[in-house]
């Protein structure tokens, strides 16, 4: 009975499947983040180990029982990352085949059941992945923190110190996220918010900030015109992720082309999914937006079944 190990790997956290060849999940593990660009080469490995390690074990198997695996990590896009993230996954101690993608491509596998379409991954960072049925491939954004990542959570967050920011100089309109990132971080003033940011070292990191995206779908739902604005916002440059990923493939016109979003990002629901539909739209007619099929995770292991020559047509998903 072949077994098989997927890991997806992400900028917040790592999560691990061992899976059979039914597609029955057998066991689970979760690390933190394993994007070495931003975590660091060595806390990356570590948190990958542990989410494979602990997945392995929940299964009740051992590392040389697995017949292939897939290893879908943030941060690889270059060959020199492939080299670096090469020699992690040999340190795993797998008997088998292991194959390295970045980890929008099992993002689609799993959004999509392994079908053609568009992916747009909205987290902590921001990223469109797509493939069409002639096995071409296009990727659009996902250059981090300082380049990109626009319409993530990391983007909104900050939008949302900025906002509070402008509000209590008098620059902007009323919003309640100046309180309320008061209370959360205790400060007497909106500019002691500089110190946590701008501390050596900052207290605040990536993922903390890209956290307020939580307070700012609060804000929003209550109908704060700055917080609905800055998801507006955000909507549209997940937009223009999913038209450049569009734009860049071969579609049939007579062909429904599936796009889905995933990520922390997409719980703040039309606020953010209507504008990014409506320019979607506006360069692919045909594109229908769905809910993920399953997670990237499922995703990766799917990918590792068909590395093995195994491709299930209904999976069953995590929750068999």
């Amino acid at each position: 009975m072949p077994w098989v190990l997927g890991v997806d790997g992400g900028g917040t956290k790592t999560v691990a499947l061992v899976i059979n060849e039914k597609g029955r999940v057998l066991g689970r593990g979760e690390g933190g983040p394993a994007n070495y660009h931003t975590a660091g080469l060595s806390a990356a490995a570590e948190n990958i180990q542990h989410a494979a390690s602990t997945a392995i074990a929940d299964a009740g198997l051992v590392k040389q029982a697995f017949d292939g695996a897939f290893l879908a990590l943030s941060g690889i896009d270059r060959p020199s990352d492939r080299q670096v993230m090469t020699g992690v996954a040999a340190r795993l101690g797998l008997n088998c085949p292991v194959k390295l993608e970045h980890h929008a491509v099992a993002a689609l596998a799993g959004a999509t059941g392994g079908k053609p379409g568009v992916v747009v991954i909205a987290g902590t960072g921001s990223v469109a992945f797509g493939e069409d049925a002639y096995g071409h491939r296009k990727r659009a954004g996902g250059y981090g923190p300082l380049l990109g990542d626009e319409g993530s959570g990391y983007d909104i967050g900050r939008k949302a110190l900025i906002a509070a920011l402008r509000y209590e100089d008098g620059r902007s309109p009323n919003t309640v996220l100046a309180e309320r990132i008061k209370q959360l971080f205790t400060l007497d003033s909106m500019t002691d918010i500089i110190n946590l940011v701008y501390g050596n070292p900052a207290p605040l990191q990536r993922t903390e900030i890209a956290s307020l995206t939580s307070l700012v779908l609060e804000a929003a739902r209550e109908g704060d015109g700055i917080a609905r604005e800055i998801l507006r916002v955000a909507g549209r440059e997940l937009g223009l992720l999913a038209a450049a990923a569009l734009r860049g493939l071969q579609w049939d016109e007579k062909v429904p082309v599936p796009v889905a979003g995933s990520g922390t990002v997409f719980a703040a629901g039309p606020l953010l999914a209507l504008p990014m539909e409506q320019v979607a739209l506006s360069v692919c007619p045909q594109a229908v937006f769905c809910q993920p099929k399953h997670t990237p995770a499922y995703g990766a292991a799917l990918l590792a079944l068909r590395g093995l020559g195994i491709h299930l047509e209904e999976a069953p998903g995590e929750r068999n």
